[in-house]
C-alpha cells in the first residue's frame, strides 16, 4: 500500500508544479528523501535478496579479499565496500540506508540536470520497476546507478572519467561491462532502416545468437519465458521518437540507448535473466519520454500525451503487480 501511495503523490507532483523555482526545489528534495528513507529503512526480509546481502555483510570480515577469498559470488568492489563499512562498525540497518543513498542519489542528480520533467522521470522510474528492483538487486542497482551517472562523462566526452566509472561499476556487478558501447553511441545518428534490419536479424536468428553465449557461459540453457510485453512497450516508445522534430544530440543518444535495450530484450523470451542486462540502457527511457512530450508544439497535445503515458504506466504498474507486499520498517 505504501508504494501505490508514493505513486499517487508522484502524480500529484507532476500536475501541481509551481512556477517559482524555490518551491519546486523543495518538493524535489522532500520527495527524494522520502524515496531514500523508504528504501533505506526497510527490514532485512523486505525484498528477495536483502536478507542474503545482510547475512553476507555481517560475515564480510571473515574473508581476506586480497588472498583471493570471495564473499559468496560477490565482486571485489562490493565486497571491499562491505568490509570497509563493517570495520567502521556500521550496523546492518545503517548499511542498508547508506547503500540506498548511493543507489538513488545519482538517479536524482542526472534527472535534475537533464530531464525536461523531473517528477515525470521519477514516476517512470517507479512504474517501470527500477525503484522496486533496488529492494533486491543491491549490487546491480549500484552498478546501474553508476552507469546512469556516467552520462555526465559521456555527454562531456570525458573518456577517462567514463572508463573509471565503468571499472568501478564492474567491480560492483560484472554485467556493467555491457555498457561499454554507450560512450560511442552518444549522438550517433543511425538510419532507422538499419536499426530495423538489425532488429529483424536478431529476432529471426535469436536462438543462434543466444547459443553463442555458451562460449562465455557453458551452462547456458534456453528457458522460454514468453516475455514480450516490455518489448512491445519499448517499440511503442521507439515509434513515438519519430514524432520529434528537434532531434538534438541528447535525444538521439537516448533513442540509441533504447534501441540497445530493444536488441537485448529480444533475447528475454529465451532467458529470465537477460532483461537485467538491458537495464543499463533501459533506464535512460526516464529521460527520453519527457523529451518526446516536451518537443510537441501544441500544449493541448502535450497534455494529452502526458496523461496517456501516466495512465498507461499506472495500469502497467498495477497489472504487473510491481509491489512489495511484505514491506516493513526495520524496527517493526
Amino acid at each position: 500500500m505504501i508504494f501505490i501511495t508514493i505513486v499517487i503523490i508522484n502524480i500529484f507532483l507532476i500536475f501541481s508544479k509551481r512556477k517559482k523555482y524555490q518551491y519546486l526545489k523543495k518538493r524535489i528534495y522532500f520527495f527524494n528523501i522520502i524515496l531514500i528513507l523508504i528504501l533505506g529503512l526497510r527490514g532485512e526480509k523486505v525484498g528477495i535478496d536483502t536478507f542474503g546481502y545482510v547475512k553476507a555483510y555481517l560475515k564480510s570480515l571473515d574473508y581476506n579479499l586480497f588472498l583471493g577469498e570471495k564473499i559468496y559470488n560477490f565482486e571485489f568492489g562490493y565486497s571491499l565496500f562491505s568490509q570497509i563499512c563493517k570495520k567502521l562498525n556500521i550496523n546492518k540497518n545503517l548499511y542498508l540506508l547508506i547503500t540506498s543513498f548511493i543507489i538513488l542519489t545519482p538517479i536524482f542528480n542526472i534527472c535534475k540536470k537533464y530531464s525536461k520533467d523531473y517528477f515525470l522521470s521519477i514516476y517512470i522510474y517507479i512504474c517501470l520497476g527500477f525503484y522496486m528492483f533496488n529492494f533486491s538487486g543491491l549490487r546491480q542497482s549500484i552498478a546501474i546507478s553508476l552507469a546512469f551517472y556516467s552520462y555526465n562523462f559521456i555527454k562531456n566526452r570525458e573518456f577517462f572519467k567514463f572508463i573509471l566509472c565503468l571499472i568501478l561499476g564492474i567491480s560492483f556487478h560484472k554485467t556493467m561491462i555491457i555498457f561499454v558501447p554507450a560512450y560511442f553511441l552518444y549522438g550517433l545518428r543511425i538510419k532507422k532502416e538499419i536499426e530495423i534490419i538489425i532488429l529483424l536479424i536478431l529476432f529471426i536468428f535469436k536462438k543462434n545468437f543466444f547459443m553463442l553465449g555458451k562460449i562465455i557461459k557453458p551452462n547456458l540453457v534456453i528457458v522460454y519465458t514468453h516475455a514480450y510485453t516490455m518489448l512491445i512497450f519499448m517499440l511503442a516508445i521507439y515509434i513515438l521518437f519519430f514524432l520529434i522534430k528537434r532531434k538534438n544530440m541528447y535525444i538521439v543518444t537516448y533513442k540509441n540507448y533504447l534501441m540497445m535495450t530493444i536488441y537485448i530484450q529480444v533475447f528475454a523470451s529465451l532467458s529470465n535473466t537477460i532483461m537485467r542486462l538491458g537495464y543499463y540502457y533501459y533506464i535512460f527511457i526516464i529521460l527520453l519520454i519527457p523529451e518526446i512530450i516536451y518537443d510537441l508544439k501544441k500544449n493541448k497535445l502535450k497534455k494529452e500525451l502526458q496523461v496517456l503515458i501516466i495512465c498507461f504506466l499506472l495500469l502497467f504498474y498495477c497489472l504487473k503487480k510491481i509491489e512489495i507486499y511484505n514491506y516493513y520498517l526495520f524496527w517493526q
